[in-house]
């Protein structure tokens, strides 16, 4: 079986790929590299064997037949004759018209002091036939070129929506007794719960599941943890700690039963443990788009320079040849990519992207480029948020009949807080921030901006970035947050979290208000940083004081874990159900999302207002109303 797999095992028990690897491979996951069953159904050009001829960047089968079909690309021409090399001709041959990656080309061609370990070491002579290679190594789409060199696309034809059903049924359930499979979940720290599928855990978590004799294993690698955990040194005990019983609570994982790493692709931290995770057979990373999968691998192929995509034939290519494609546009990877990791001993299956909701909105249909980048590009986010939290403070009105005051990120969601309220509001969402005196004014205002193209509100274009389909309120969902005390952090999929702090003593004046464009999930957490610290912290003080050594074998951490509930779905509100009616009308939903589990309910009495009474009372942060979430 690791002979049809493309491996043989060495006389001291290091798995190695044979040299048929790219070969043999396709037989056994023929889906990705045949000429039946390939994306385009187009013949490939002579010069290339079928496993080469798939683009560099997002996985496509090429072919050069139909410029309308997916796949299609522009061969490269015959091997150049001139033996004078031209840097105007490399700037072309390499780079694509790309100027900055063309002035460091130039240094590395003349500059002997330039080293880059992850990438070609470029020399002073470079020969025709090593210029040929490089450039038939490279090849891209005509989808892709125009994405990463131009900016231009089309959302609807050139990112097709899959979602998770899609992807399993795709790339996961094909020879399922052969091949043991690895699921690799890669989940983004800052978008949790959201990103934490159930239905990924029940498919392929074996313990979970009482399958003794399973083949399938599963992982979690949690990502860009470093917008959420301020420092590595969460990361590597304390974080881990936390999110095993919170498996334990909510997706009734086994403690200890499953491997997890937390980890940030920017800042290199915690890659190497991420590499640790996987195992020696087929490993696949599955994630929703613009998890920072194919990020990781491209930290892998530097971190370890003896790898290489599986179905290369050229295992010396520089690593702009083997590297995944990254774009800040989500869903770049169209079809999985396979590598092998440090000298062959991990295979590593980079499959594309999912989608929780198929008619979730494109946010380049939201707001403007400028704004889309700074959202979506993670080297664009800014540590010092998460180091050193700062704050703007929003008060409600003082009038508990009027409606409230409204903040707002670059236009694109508004908070609205209770009436006679302060609040502290932490931004971790990257981009310009505003609080309008109430929700009518700042629709009114964006319509003037960008419908009216009013000169007079040209001043606001340095805070609102959205477009003109969110100047109408029809366009909008109205989330209600449930009742908490303390602080809350609120997670706005596909664009980050901020957190919300009421100052003072609590008191009941309402509830907080979320408006998001349509389409779009929120959920809200406690704190996570704070939770996580808090939690260890009272875990290790408590064994500090302890002077007995049996005493201290009995205290667990799960002792110190939080009890009441540490994540809720928000509700969505009819916009035209009154705020006062707001607290009866979540409860509902409430009740009825715990319909068929009754044990998730906490102490109902008989109305909301004897319920909210009881919370008033306790003033326990472990005690909340109405929290539930349906993973």
């Amino acid at each position: 079986s690791l002979k049809a797999s493309g491996f043989f095992l060495t006389s001291i028990g290091t798995l190695r790929p044979i040299i048929r690897a790219h070969t043999s491979f396709t037989q056994v996951l023929s889906r990705h590299y045949s000429f039946h069953r390939s994306p385009t159904g187009n013949e490939l050009t002579p010069k290339h064997s079928k496993s080469d001829c798939t683009c560099v960047s997002c996985g496509i089968q090429l072919q050069s037949t139909n410029p309308d079909k997916p796949g299609f690309y522009s061969p490269p021409s015959a091997k150049t004759k001139n033996k004078n090399v031209e840097i105007s001709d490399l700037k072309y041959l390499l780079f694509s018209q790309n100027i900055q990656k063309a002035k460091d080309l130039e240094r590395k061609l003349y500059d002997p002091e330039f080293d880059e370990s992850s990438d070609l070491k470029y020399s002073k002579l470079l020969s025709p036939e090593m210029i040929d290679k490089e450039r038939n190594n490279r090849l891209s789409c005509k989808r892709c070129i125009n994405i990463i060199h131009k900016n231009e696309y089309n959302l609807e034809k050139d990112f097709v929506k899959l979602d998770y059903d899609d992807i399993k049924k795709t790339y996961l359930s094909h020879d399922s007794k052969e091949i043991s499979k690895h699921v690799v979940h890669v989940t983004p720290l800052p978008f949790f719960p959201i990103g934490l599928k159930r239905a990924i855990v029940d498919d392929f978590h074996s313990v979970r599941n009482n399958k003794e004799k399973s083949q399938n294993e599963l992982s979690i690698l949690f990502s860009k943890a470093d917008q959420v955990l301020g420092s590595e040194t969460l990361l590597n005990k304390k974080a881990p700690l936390f999110m095993d019983l919170f498996l334990e609570k909510y997706l009734d994982v086994k403690s200890g039963s499953l491997n997890m790493v937390f980890f940030s692709a920017l800042k290199r931290w915690n890659v190497e443990a991420a590499y640790n995770i996987l195992k020696k057979q087929f490993n696949y990373l599955l994630g929703e788009v613009n998890a920072g999968k194919s990020t990781l691998i491209n930290s892998w192929l530097k971190k370890y320079p003896n790898s290489t995509r599986a179905e290369s034939t050229n295992k010396n290519q520089s690593f702009h040849s083997q590297k995944a494609g990254v774009s800040h546009i989500p869903n770049m990877t169209r079809d999985m990519t396979s590598y092998l990791l440090n000298g062959g001993s991990k295979l590593v299956i980079d499959l594309p992207g999912f989608e929780s909701d198929k008619h979730k909105p494109h946010l380049q249909n939201l707001v403007d480029k400028k704004f889309s980048d700074l959202l979506l590009k993670t080297e664009k986010f800014k540590n010092s948020k998460v180091t050193k939290r700062p704050y703007i403070s929003v008060k409600g009105k003082d009038d508990a009949n009027t409606l409230g005051r409204a903040y707002t990120v670059g236009g694109l969601f508004y908070v609205i807080p209770p009436p006679r309220t302060i609040s502290k509001v932490h931004q971790f969402i990257p981009g310009p921030d505003y609080t309008f005196s109430n929700l009518e004014k700042a629709f009114e205002t964006v319509r003037k901006l960008k419908v009216e193209k009013n000169p007079k509100m040209i001043p606001m274009e340095t805070y609102l970035h959205c477009k003109d389909t969110l100047a109408m309120e029809e366009n909008f969902t109205r989330h209600i947050i449930p009742p908490f005390i303390g602080s809350v952090e609120i997670v706005i999929d596909g664009l980050g979290y901020f957190q919300l702090s009421p100052s003072g003593a609590y008191n009941y004046y309402g509830l907080f208000e979320v408006w998001v464009p349509k389409g779009i999930k929120v959920a809200v957490r406690m704190p996570l940083q704070k939770v996580i610290e808090q939690s260890y912290e009272s875990f290790i003080s408590a064994k500090n004081e302890c002077s007995s050594s049996l005493l201290k074998k009995d205290i667990k951490y799960g002792d110190f874990f939080p009890k009441g509930p540490l994540v809720s779905d928000t509700y969505p509100l009819d916009h035209s159900i009154p705020r006062e009616d707001a607290l009866m009308a979540i409860r509902k939903q409430f009740i009825q999302r715990t319909s068929s589990d009754v044990m998730k309910r906490g102490p109902l009495i008989s109305t909301p207002e004897k319920e909210l009474d009881l919370l008033l009372t306790m003033r326990d942060k472990d005690f909340k109303l109405y929290w539930y979430y349906g993973f």
